[in-house]
């Protein structure tokens, strides 16, 4: 049995829990608020392999607080506040197998940071990232972890957007830039997936305006390879993407004019082509919403649909099938967007 958790914008967190093998016992779980981080929205969310980490975002101002919570004992455990970064928000996170790396966000006293800080869960201990050779200053970014690196890429000053970056190694706490030749434009809320050997940047929102395009980086040969258009979904912004193991699956967002979707599609890296997921049985048209991958689906829930209204419904997507089921709504959280999720 599995849990998707939800970090919501409220102090209320849930699980959702299903079988592996099927989904008669679908429901939804309160988790527990005492000793729960205070209330917030557009934090950062990692899955350390048996606990959930909370940190930043906004909550009455730009907070640098978090939470640790253990499924396994349903409980909740504060966060060291000593040698903590700065407070931020639309900053990015990765868990490197033993810490979480925080990097870039926006203080509304700083403006846009290009600082950050790995936290060790083990010992409780905070200590800072070098700025030397540190990427510009920036939010709206995204961040992956290969396995050995932290590569953030994109991103916005407010004034301007970026297509640079930074590789960033903990081990000898060094930052590399990423190659800017055949980078794709630039954008900022975008979205970023690593496929084990390459990180895929699609979508967002440029000097161009809104984007259906992306790239591919080979941090090994440090070369970018474009993605194809043809049959990619409608340009988007504050969409979602999740990877399978072979495919890359975008949902979502917000297209030219403001207007909200509910479309989407599979991307193959292996033969650089899209193809279009069903709009038969899903979800309504959102974005600020959260999306998971199972191993075997593809989870939507929450987010802002028609007029902004926050939502507290959504589906679940099979690629094998093609098809769209929706999530129960029994016991389900109250509605919200900008919240998170991890499986």
């Amino acid at each position: 049995m599995r849990r998707c958790v939800l970090s919501l914008l409220s102090i209320l967190c849930f699980l959702l829990i299903y079988s592996t093998t099927g989904y008669s016992q679908e429901k939804w779980t309160l988790i527990p608020t005492e000793k729960a981080p205070d209330a917030r929205v557009f934090q950062t969310i990692v899955w350390t392999g048996s606990q959930m980490i909370i940190w930043g975002g906004w909550s009455n101002g730009q907070s640098n607080t978090g939470g640790i919570y253990d499924p396994s004992t349903d409980e909740w455990m504060s966060i060291s506040a000593e040698k903590v970064p700065d407070m931020r928000e639309n900053h990015t996170a990765v868990w490197t197998e033993s810490s979480m790396i925080v990097w870039g966000g926006v203080n509304d006293n700083v403006g846009v940071l290009n600082t950050g800080g790995q936290y060790d869960p083990s010992t409780n201990t905070w200590r800072p990232i070098t700025t030397e050779g540190v990427p510009e200053a920036r939010n709206g970014h995204t961040a992956i972890w290969t396995g050995k690196y932290m590569i953030v890429w994109g991103g916005s000053n407010i004034l301007d957007t970026f297509n640079t970056g930074g590789q960033y190694d903990p081990s000898s706490e060094a930052w590399i830039p990423i190659a800017i030749e055949g980078a794709p434009e630039t954008r900022s809320n975008h979205t970023a997936v690593w496929t084990d050997s390459q990180m895929i940047i699609w979508g967002g929102i440029g000097h161009s305006g809104v984007l259906n395009t992306g790239g591919q980086y080979d941090p090994s040969s440090e070369a970018w390879t474009p993605i194809t258009t043809e049959g990619a979904p409608t340009p988007r912004v504050f969409h979602t993407v999740i990877w399978t193991g072979n495919q890359m699956i975008a949902w979502g967002g917000v297209g030219d004019g403001g207007v909200g979707l509910n479309t989407g599609g599979r991307y193959d890296p292996s033969t650089d082509t899209w193809t279009p997921i069903t709009t038969e049985g899903v979800p309504e048209a959102r974005n600020g919403h959260t999306a998971i991958w199972t191993g075997k689906y593809m989870i939507v829930w929450g987010g802002a649909g028609s007029g902004g209204v926050s939502l507290n419904t959504g589906g679940r997507y099979d690629p094998s099938t093609d098809t769209w089921t929706p999530i129960t709504t029994e016991g389900v959280p109250e509605a919200r967007n900008g919240h998170t999720a991890i499986w």
